[in-house]
Parts: structure tokens; sequence; C-alpha cells
């Protein structure tokens, strides 16, 4: 939970920054049709539509701000520190070692993961269990010293000392030893079946995340890919409006456009952060 509320931050972050860009952008619009309105090369409800605009973005500003705000709450609450502690986020590694090789993933998961660990604990101390059975076919031998003293017995030696060997041993026991010690057996494999059993989900948890995550990676390269190819469109075509070669309705189509792209990159980020915190609980980190 910890490791989507930071990606969560992230993913706002991200956000946030290209909300700023559009916003720097309308305002330049604004101005360069302000000054067109002046002009009268612009009718006045081509100036209307980009304060619009810009106002709708400036609305969509304070809102990715305030969802900013509510998620580091969240995260310090997480954390158990004050809610409005205030901190920075890094930015992750684009990539971990074990996305480049399935085989690495597997391997972390089976070192990391916590089922694994407890269920090979349970194995270990069935094999014990099963040594200490088996030690009850071993005679039990005992070292004995005794000495007394009997000063007042004339006929009797003063001081007398024995030293011996105590043997106790039960060699028939009607099967039961046999039966305890394969009781005990039993218990070790079926241990092992669960281990068998557990590493197997988890592998195929690994497997399943880790294609997850490559397959939201290579969304996220397409839209980021689309994004810059309509944002540069954008920028052509702002240029070509300040140089009149465009009318309005035309940029301001293209930066439809552009808001379209940067929704589907947004959606594309969500995606890749959350299914590389689904990879990352699956290797077992915490």
């Amino acid at each position: 939970e910890v490791r989507r509320a930071y990606y969560a931050i992230l993913q706002s972050q991200s956000e946030l920054e290209s909300q700023r860009v559009l916003l720097a952008y309308l305002e330049g619009l604004q101005e360069l049709t302000g000054r067109r309105l002046q002009q009268e090369t612009v009718l006045k409800a081509d100036g209307l539509r980009v304060t619009a605009q810009r106002t709708k973005a400036l609305y969509q500003l304070t809102v990715i701000e305030d969802t900013l705000a509510d998620q580091k709450e969240t995260l310090n609450r997480l954390l158990g520190r004050d809610l409005l502690a205030e901190f920075t986020v890094e930015m992750v590694p684009n990539s971990l070692p074990e996305e480049s090789s399935l085989q690495e993933a597997r391997k972390s998961a089976i070192e990391m993961r916590p089922e694994i660990k407890a269920e090979t604990i349970k194995k270990e101390q069935a094999a014990l269990e099963t040594k200490i059975e088996k030690t009850r076919y071993i005679p039990d031998v005992s070292l004995q010293a005794n000495y007394l003293t009997a000063p007042n017995i004339s006929f009797f030696p003063q001081n007398v000392g024995a030293v011996g060997v105590l043997l106790t041993w039960q060699p028939w026991d009607w099967g039961q030893k046999r039966h305890d010690i394969a009781q005990k057996a039993d218990a070790e494999k079926q241990a092992q079946l669960s281990i068998d059993n557990v590493r197997e989900q988890v592998l195929q948890e690994v497997d399943s995340s880790f294609r997850r995550l490559r397959e939201a990676r290579e969304l996220l390269t397409a839209a980021q890919a689309a994004r810059d190819a309509e944002a540069e469109k954008l920028r052509n075509q702002m240029d070509a409006y300040s140089h009149q070669a465009i009318v309005l309705s035309d940029l301001l189509q293209q930066q439809s456009s552009v808001a379209s792209a940067e929704d589907q990159y947004r959606q594309g980020l969500l995606a890749f952060w959350r299914a590389r915190a689904d990879f990352e609980r699956t290797l077992g980190e915490e």
C-alpha cells in the first residue's frame, strides 16, 4: 500500500508538470490572440474561447494540486508521520534488474517471498522431529556414582563408594516406534509438498506480473511517442498561427488532439506504475 501511494504521487507530479506546460502555452496563446483582437484580425468569440480554455486549464491545475496534497497526506499517514509533513519524492529507476530477465525475477522471488520462507521453516522443523523420533531406538545410557559414609557401624566399612553404568532400552514396543517415525516422515513429506505448492503459486504470480509490466511499459512507450508527436505538431501549428498562416479553430483542434494524447499517456503511466507495484510485491519486496 505504501508503494502504491508513492507511485500515485509520482503520477500526480507528472500530471502537474504537464498541466503547467499546457497552461503556459495557453497564456501565450491568450496574449497573442489579445493582440490580434486589438488589430481586429480575429473575432471576439475567438478570444473568449481561448480565455475559456485557459480558465479550464487553471481549474484542472487546482484539481491536480489538491489531489497531490491528498496523496501526500495518505503517504504520511501510512508512514506514521504528521499529515502535513512536507516532503518530496524522487523518481525511481526506469527499470528494475529483475525486469530484464524472468529467471532473475523468479530467483529473487524464491529468495524473498515470506510464504516460501515460512514453509521452509516448517519443513526443517518436521525433519528435526523425524530425527528426534529416530533417536528413540538408541538405548539410554547413564553414569551413576554413589558415596556412603557409616561412621557408627563397626562391622561395616565407614566409607563406601560405587560407580556404575545404567542402560535402559525397550526392544519390544509392539511397533509403536516404527509407527511414530512413519508419522513424522509423512509430516516431513507433506511439508515438502507444501513448499512445492507455494513455490509454484509464487512463480505463477511472478510470471504473470512480469508479463503485465512488460505490456504496460510498451503501452507507455507508445503513448509517450504519440504525445510527443502531437505536441510537436502543436508547436508547428502555433508558429503557423503566429504568422497568420492558419486560423484559431485549426490551432484549437490540434490542441484537442494534444489533450487526447496527453490523457492516453496519463492512463498509460498510471497502468505502468500499478503494474510496477504489483511486480515488486510478487518479488517479495517491502
